[in-house]
Protein backbone atom coordinates (compact mmCIF):
# COMPACT_ATOMS: atom_id res chain seq x y z
CA UNK A 1 0.00 0.00 0.00
CA UNK A 2 1.39 3.02 -1.30
CA UNK A 3 1.75 6.34 1.12
CA UNK A 4 1.21 8.96 -1.71
CA UNK A 5 -1.36 10.63 -1.99
CA UNK A 6 -4.23 10.06 -4.55
CA UNK A 7 -3.97 12.99 -7.99
CA UNK A 8 -5.14 15.68 -7.43
CA UNK A 9 -7.04 15.74 -10.91
CA UNK A 10 -9.09 13.21 -12.35
CA UNK A 11 -7.55 11.70 -15.29
CA UNK A 12 -9.59 13.48 -17.89
CA UNK A 13 -8.98 16.73 -16.96
CA UNK A 14 -8.38 17.88 -20.08
CA UNK A 15 -7.23 21.47 -21.14
CA UNK A 16 -5.23 21.17 -24.39
CA UNK A 17 -6.47 24.40 -26.79
CA UNK A 18 -7.06 26.21 -23.83
CA UNK A 19 -4.41 28.34 -23.07
CA UNK A 20 -5.54 31.09 -20.68
CA UNK A 21 -4.21 30.14 -17.55
CA UNK A 22 -5.09 32.63 -14.38
CA UNK A 23 -1.72 33.95 -13.12
CA UNK A 24 -2.03 35.62 -9.08
CA UNK A 25 0.43 38.21 -9.73
CA UNK A 26 -0.03 39.29 -5.82
CA UNK A 27 0.45 35.85 -4.54
CA UNK A 28 3.39 35.16 -6.64
CA UNK A 29 5.65 38.15 -5.87
CA UNK A 30 4.78 37.22 -2.03
CA UNK A 31 5.55 33.50 -2.48
CA UNK A 32 8.57 31.78 -1.33
CA UNK A 33 9.29 30.83 -5.09
CA UNK A 34 10.09 34.42 -6.15
CA UNK A 35 12.45 35.18 -2.92
CA UNK A 36 14.50 32.21 -3.24
CA UNK A 37 14.93 31.87 -6.96
CA UNK A 38 16.83 32.97 -8.91
CA UNK A 39 16.28 34.09 -12.83
CA UNK A 40 17.13 30.75 -14.45
CA UNK A 41 15.02 29.29 -11.75
CA UNK A 42 12.10 30.92 -12.13
CA UNK A 43 11.95 31.00 -15.31
CA UNK A 44 12.03 27.36 -15.06
CA UNK A 45 9.23 26.83 -12.58
CA UNK A 46 6.68 28.73 -14.44
CA UNK A 47 7.61 27.22 -17.66
CA UNK A 48 7.08 24.07 -15.90
CA UNK A 49 3.63 25.95 -14.30
CA UNK A 50 2.63 26.59 -18.16
CA UNK A 51 3.55 23.35 -19.82
CA UNK A 52 1.63 21.00 -16.64
CA UNK A 53 -1.27 22.97 -17.56
CA UNK A 54 -1.61 21.58 -20.96
CA UNK A 55 -0.48 17.91 -19.55
CA UNK A 56 -3.40 15.16 -19.07
CA UNK A 57 -4.53 15.01 -16.06
CA UNK A 58 -3.82 18.89 -16.14
CA UNK A 59 -1.46 20.31 -13.30
CA UNK A 60 0.81 17.39 -13.30
CA UNK A 61 3.97 16.54 -14.77
CA UNK A 62 6.02 13.66 -15.49
CA UNK A 63 8.22 12.72 -12.94
CA UNK A 64 11.01 11.94 -15.32
CA UNK A 65 14.16 13.80 -14.98
CA UNK A 66 14.59 13.71 -18.65
CA UNK A 67 11.42 14.67 -19.87
CA UNK A 68 11.42 17.59 -16.77
CA UNK A 69 14.79 18.88 -18.38
CA UNK A 70 12.96 19.28 -21.91
CA UNK A 71 9.99 20.52 -20.44
CA UNK A 72 11.43 23.14 -18.37
CA UNK A 73 13.76 24.21 -22.23
CA UNK A 74 17.02 23.90 -19.61
CA UNK A 75 18.52 20.79 -21.16
CA UNK A 76 21.69 20.28 -19.18
CA UNK A 77 21.15 23.00 -17.04
CA UNK A 78 18.77 21.17 -15.26
CA UNK A 79 20.50 19.44 -12.49
CA UNK A 80 21.47 23.83 -11.67
CA UNK A 81 17.74 24.39 -10.80
CA UNK A 82 15.73 21.56 -10.02
CA UNK A 83 15.17 21.49 -6.75
CA UNK A 84 13.55 25.45 -6.92
CA UNK A 85 12.15 24.91 -10.40
CA UNK A 86 9.77 21.60 -8.40
CA UNK A 87 9.02 24.06 -5.39
CA UNK A 88 5.55 23.65 -4.46
CA UNK A 89 5.30 20.19 -6.44
CA UNK A 90 4.32 16.52 -4.53
CA UNK A 91 4.30 13.19 -6.22
CA UNK A 92 0.88 11.47 -5.89
CA UNK A 93 0.21 7.54 -6.37
CA UNK A 94 -0.03 7.52 -9.73
CA UNK A 95 3.23 8.49 -10.23
CA UNK A 96 2.86 12.16 -11.62
CA UNK A 97 4.43 15.25 -9.89
CA UNK A 98 1.09 17.65 -9.20
CA UNK A 99 1.25 21.18 -8.06
CA UNK A 100 -1.95 21.65 -5.48
CA UNK A 101 -2.71 25.30 -7.27
CA UNK A 102 -2.29 24.47 -10.44
CA UNK A 103 -4.42 21.13 -9.81
CA UNK A 104 -7.15 23.40 -8.14
CA UNK A 105 -7.02 26.32 -10.99
CA UNK A 106 -7.25 23.42 -13.42
CA UNK A 107 -10.40 21.53 -11.84
CA UNK A 108 -12.02 25.14 -12.03
CA UNK A 109 -11.01 25.11 -16.03
CA UNK A 110 -12.22 21.99 -16.74
CA UNK A 111 -15.73 22.74 -15.01
CA UNK A 112 -16.15 25.66 -16.87
CA UNK A 113 -14.89 24.09 -20.52
CA UNK A 114 -17.67 21.12 -19.57
CA UNK A 115 -19.98 23.40 -18.96
CA UNK A 116 -19.58 25.51 -22.23
CA UNK A 117 -19.48 22.31 -24.00
CA UNK A 118 -23.02 21.39 -22.65
CA UNK A 119 -24.36 24.75 -23.23
CA UNK A 120 -23.60 24.61 -26.82
CA UNK A 121 -24.65 20.89 -27.14
CA UNK A 122 -27.72 21.78 -26.09
CA UNK A 123 -27.96 24.91 -28.38
CA UNK A 124 -27.45 22.75 -31.43
CA UNK A 125 -30.11 19.88 -30.05
CA UNK A 126 -32.26 23.02 -30.12
CA UNK A 127 -31.78 24.13 -33.38
CA UNK A 128 -31.91 20.61 -35.00
CA UNK A 129 -35.26 20.27 -33.18
CA UNK A 130 -36.85 23.52 -34.14
CA UNK A 131 -35.53 22.39 -37.85
CA UNK A 132 -36.73 18.78 -38.14
CA UNK A 133 -40.67 19.60 -36.39
CA UNK A 134 -41.25 22.25 -38.59
CA UNK A 135 -39.71 20.65 -41.54
CA UNK A 136 -38.10 23.97 -43.15
CA UNK A 137 -41.37 26.26 -42.40
CA UNK A 138 -41.52 29.72 -40.97
CA UNK A 139 -42.02 27.42 -37.48
CA UNK A 140 -38.74 26.20 -37.44
CA UNK A 141 -37.06 29.49 -38.45
CA UNK A 142 -38.59 31.17 -35.27
CA UNK A 143 -37.74 28.25 -33.37
CA UNK A 144 -33.75 28.41 -34.64
CA UNK A 145 -34.04 32.18 -33.56
CA UNK A 146 -35.66 31.25 -30.36
CA UNK A 147 -32.83 29.04 -29.53
CA UNK A 148 -29.95 31.37 -30.47
CA UNK A 149 -31.71 33.84 -28.39
CA UNK A 150 -32.26 31.61 -25.03
CA UNK A 151 -28.09 30.67 -25.49
CA UNK A 152 -26.95 34.44 -24.54
CA UNK A 153 -28.95 34.17 -21.37
CA UNK A 154 -26.69 32.97 -18.04
CA UNK A 155 -29.17 30.48 -17.46
CA UNK A 156 -29.46 26.92 -19.53
CA UNK A 157 -32.54 25.79 -18.21
CA UNK A 158 -35.24 28.14 -20.24
CA UNK A 159 -36.58 26.25 -23.35
CA UNK A 160 -37.63 28.16 -26.21
CA UNK A 161 -41.01 29.88 -26.37
CA UNK A 162 -40.78 30.56 -22.48
CA UNK A 163 -42.57 33.46 -21.75
CA UNK A 164 -39.85 36.47 -20.68
CA UNK A 165 -40.23 38.21 -17.29
CA UNK A 166 -40.75 41.92 -17.56
CA UNK A 167 -37.35 43.00 -17.45
CA UNK A 168 -35.88 45.20 -14.00
CA UNK A 169 -34.43 48.55 -14.58
CA UNK A 170 -30.74 47.67 -16.72
CA UNK A 171 -27.25 49.62 -14.61
CA UNK A 172 -23.78 50.70 -16.27
CA UNK A 173 -20.70 48.20 -16.10
CA UNK A 174 -19.83 48.60 -12.52
CA UNK A 175 -15.99 49.16 -11.46
CA UNK A 176 -16.67 45.75 -9.68
CA UNK A 177 -17.60 43.64 -13.36
CA UNK A 178 -14.23 41.07 -14.05
CA UNK A 179 -13.70 38.27 -16.68
CA UNK A 180 -14.64 35.11 -14.95
CA UNK A 181 -13.14 31.90 -16.39
CA UNK A 182 -16.51 30.59 -18.03
CA UNK A 183 -16.33 33.86 -20.31
CA UNK A 184 -12.67 33.38 -20.76
CA UNK A 185 -13.40 29.91 -22.02
CA UNK A 186 -16.46 31.74 -24.23
CA UNK A 187 -14.17 34.16 -25.97
CA UNK A 188 -10.94 31.31 -26.31
CA UNK A 189 -13.37 29.02 -27.97
CA UNK A 190 -14.37 31.68 -30.76
CA UNK A 191 -9.97 32.20 -31.31
CA UNK A 192 -10.24 35.64 -29.09
CA UNK A 193 -8.06 37.10 -26.56
CA UNK A 194 -9.83 36.93 -23.59
CA UNK A 195 -7.76 39.77 -21.55
CA UNK A 196 -7.69 41.96 -24.41
CA UNK A 197 -11.74 41.44 -25.42
CA UNK A 198 -12.53 42.40 -22.07
CA UNK A 199 -10.04 45.52 -21.91
CA UNK A 200 -11.85 46.81 -24.76
CA UNK A 201 -15.36 45.70 -23.61
CA UNK A 202 -14.71 47.61 -20.46
CA UNK A 203 -13.04 50.78 -22.19
CA UNK A 204 -16.14 51.07 -24.41
CA UNK A 205 -19.32 50.41 -22.44
CA UNK A 206 -17.55 52.69 -19.17
CA UNK A 207 -17.01 55.48 -21.78
CA UNK A 208 -20.32 55.30 -23.04
CA UNK A 209 -22.71 57.84 -21.84
CA UNK A 210 -26.43 56.95 -23.73
CA UNK A 211 -28.98 54.74 -22.87
CA UNK A 212 -27.18 52.33 -24.66
CA UNK A 213 -24.22 51.96 -21.87
CA UNK A 214 -27.36 49.97 -19.40
CA UNK A 215 -27.82 46.59 -19.66
CA UNK A 216 -29.88 44.00 -17.16
CA UNK A 217 -27.25 41.34 -18.15
CA UNK A 218 -23.59 41.99 -18.48
CA UNK A 219 -22.29 38.94 -18.94
CA UNK A 220 -24.36 38.04 -21.70
CA UNK A 221 -23.49 41.64 -23.18
CA UNK A 222 -19.48 40.57 -22.86
CA UNK A 223 -20.80 37.30 -25.22
CA UNK A 224 -22.57 39.11 -28.06
CA UNK A 225 -19.44 41.46 -27.76
CA UNK A 226 -17.00 38.52 -28.56
CA UNK A 227 -19.50 37.20 -31.34
CA UNK A 228 -19.30 40.39 -33.00
CA UNK A 229 -15.59 40.80 -32.72
CA UNK A 230 -15.09 37.39 -34.13
CA UNK A 231 -17.42 37.57 -36.93
CA UNK A 232 -15.62 41.14 -37.59
CA UNK A 233 -12.07 39.42 -37.90
CA UNK A 234 -13.19 36.48 -40.08
CA UNK A 235 -14.88 39.15 -42.28
CA UNK A 236 -11.67 40.98 -42.45
CA UNK A 237 -10.04 37.66 -43.02
CA UNK A 238 -12.02 37.14 -46.15
CA UNK A 239 -11.90 40.48 -47.63
CA UNK A 240 -7.90 40.83 -47.13
CA UNK A 241 -7.88 37.61 -48.86
CA UNK A 242 -10.13 38.92 -52.14
CA UNK A 243 -7.60 41.05 -54.53
CA UNK A 244 -8.52 44.57 -54.73
CA UNK A 245 -10.40 45.58 -57.30
CA UNK A 246 -9.19 49.29 -57.47
CA UNK A 247 -5.69 47.04 -57.94
CA UNK A 248 -6.74 44.85 -60.86
CA UNK A 249 -8.46 47.83 -62.63
CA UNK A 250 -4.24 49.98 -62.44
CA UNK A 251 -3.34 46.91 -63.50
CA UNK A 252 -5.56 46.28 -66.57
CA UNK A 253 -4.82 49.74 -67.36
CA UNK A 254 -1.27 49.48 -67.08
CA UNK A 255 -1.31 46.71 -69.67
CA UNK A 256 -3.65 48.10 -71.94
CA UNK A 257 -1.45 51.01 -72.03
CA UNK A 258 1.50 49.06 -72.66
CA UNK A 259 -0.20 47.08 -75.50
CA UNK A 260 -0.81 50.46 -77.04
CA UNK A 261 2.74 51.82 -76.74
CA UNK A 262 4.23 48.13 -77.59
CA UNK A 263 2.04 48.55 -81.31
Amino acid sequence: MTDLPAPLTSPDCDLRGYDFMPLFATRLLDSDLYALSTGAEFKAALTLWCKAWLQVPAGSLPADERILAHLSMTGSTWDCVRDIALHGWMQCSDGRLYHPLIAQEAIKAFAMRRKERERKARQRARLRSGASLSHGTTEGRDASFRADRDSDKDSDSESPGTPRQAPHDGQRLSDSWMLTDELAAYAHELGLSPAREAESFCDYWRSTANERAVKHDWNAAFRIWCRKSAERRQTRRASSSRPSSTTEQNRSELLALARGALS
